[in-house]
């Protein structure tokens, strides 16, 4: 590997479905870097396993990644990624990501929550340890649909969330219940492990 002296984020993708195909989620991966016009550094993925009484082994990638997020601005690149994922053949469609950027600190523009068409979006914002929180409902399943802002958005969402939580006034926990009686697809557990790179 060639080093440039680009501050690449660390990058962590659990599939929450025992049996995604591992070619698919490198597919999605390559074209996360195309929408985020980023290289793809020491991509790694594997099965892991969870122990107790109904053992579950779900797929894990690796890989570092630029441009996801923005520390100075506060910005997310939530669309590029929802894009990557969406558009998967049954029964390997996505359904919802979730996403962590870990070490980041919320700004005045960073986006709260938003809902169109195509997605649905709540954000929190956890203290200690600091990382900011989204849930990202995917409605079409049309990369080239879904429409998300990186920043804040000043009018009023068509959907607004109760408030709720620290810091960022949204809905995340409501999110999450969605998310969980999704009856098919997969859920992305998506992790930013840095503190946010700006170009």
């Amino acid at each position: 590997m060639t080093k440039t002296g680009v501050p690449f984020d660390q990058v962590e993708v659990t599939i929450i479905q025992e049996d995604y195909p591992p070619e698919l989620l490198r597919q999605q991966i390559a074209a996360l870097g195309t929408r985020l016009s980023s290289e793809i550094r020491g991509l790694v993925i594997e099965h892991k396993d969870l122990g107790g009484d109904r053992p579950l082994r779900f797929l894990r990638a690796q890989f570092g990644a630029f441009g996801i997020a923005d520390a100075a601005t506060g910005s997310v690149r939530l669309q590029p990624v929802a894009q990557a994922f969406a558009g998967a053949p049954d029964p390997h469609a996505v359904d919802a990501v979730a996403l962590n950027v870990v070490g980041m600190t919320p700004t005045a523009q960073t986006l709260r929550a938003y809902a169109n068409d195509s997605a649905a979006v709540e954000g929190r914002w956890n203290s200690n340890p600091p990382f900011l929180e989204y849930m990202v409902v995917l409605r079409t399943q049309d990369p080239d649909k879904i429409e998300i802002p990186d920043s804040l958005v000043r009018e009023a969402p068509k959907e607004p969330a109760p408030r709720g939580g620290e810091g960022l006034p949204t809905g995340i926990l409501a999110a999450i219940v969605v998310v969980g009686a999704l009856a098919v697809g997969a859920l992305v557990y998506f992790a930013v492990l840095g503190s946010g790179s700006k170009r």
